[in-house]
């Protein structure tokens, strides 16, 4: 066989340099294309073809959940603040990707137990043992209601039945003026407590209401001749001691049965 012309051994010579080159390429860009560290954090993944095969290629999206931000202020559980409480829980809980665990889809155990704890961190100390004990967060969110919206009922019972006695309030047999408005003016500080606005006006109004039946006449006078609104339960009982002092109310005299004194005389 005769040896090959330099004009064929140079185009062999330039084939062969063009089919390393292109190995050479198609390695490289196998290298390059493979996926960083950062992206197979970001959840991505690939399988590149070689030598003609076709690409397969497989991509996750992962939704990272947020912990909760130190920036973000939690408020603090009270014996009367539940309803405004679990508002500003529920928003803070959206803004940290943790509500839907509360709502009972947590995406992963952390992200559950980062809920239960903004939580923790969130009721006084006395409720920090029975919710961590709880297994989930929703488990805890539900025991935070049915605790304080059971106080809230008995609260609300609570306030109805001194409703119900403040609107029936009567003088006992041989109350004195002093110690009615004692019981009456403790009642109304126990309806205010759960939020009622029991003014001071109409508690010196249901007083005159129910006065005895020889401070009637007097009570009538004020009730004409004064703004009941400027009295207190005190000046009240003042006013009723002075007339019964002057005309010795209830005893068998001309004065029963009249108004008392002049308006003049109830400013003075």
């Amino acid at each position: 066989m005769s040896s090959a012309s330099p004009a064929t051994k140079e185009r062999l010579r330039k084939e062969k340099e063009e089919a390393d080159a292109a190995a050479a390429g198609a390695a490289k860009g196998r290298t390059s294309r493979t996926p960083s560290r950062s992206a197979r954090r970001r959840g991505r993944s690939t399988v590149r073809r070689s030598d003609g095969n076709e690409i397969i290629v497989h991509e996750r999206t992962v939704q990272e959940r947020a912990a909760p931000s130190s920036s973000i202020v939690w408020p603090m559980l009270t014996q009367t603040n539940y309803m405004e409480w679990a508002l500003v829980m529920q928003i803070n809980l959206e803004a940290s990707l943790l509500w839907e665990a509360v709502e009972g889809f947590p995406v992963s155990v952390p992200n559950d137990k980062a809920a239960l704890g903004a939580l923790l961190r969130s009721v006084p100390p006395e409720m920090v043992g029975t919710l961590a004990a709880k297994k989930t967060s929703k488990e805890a969110w539900e025991t935070v209601k049915t605790m304080r919206l059971g106080v809230a009922r008995v609260k609300k019972a609570a306030a109805q039945r001194l409703r119900r006695e403040f609107a029936q309030i009567q003088f006992k047999h041989g109350e004195g003026l002093e110690a009615f408005g004692m019981r009456i003016n403790t009642l109304a500080n126990s309806l205010r407590i759960p939020g009622d606005d029991v003014e001071e006006v109409t508690v010196v109004e249901r007083f005159l209401q129910v006065v005895p039946s020889k401070y009637t006449q007097v009570a009538i006078s004020i009730e004409t001749l004064l703004d009941t609104s400027l009295l207190t339960v005190e000046e009240l009982i003042g006013r009723l001691r002075a007339a019964e002092d002057r005309y010795g109310l209830g005893q068998n005299n001309s004065n029963d049965g009249q108004l008392l004194l002049t308006e003049e005389q109830w400013k003075a």
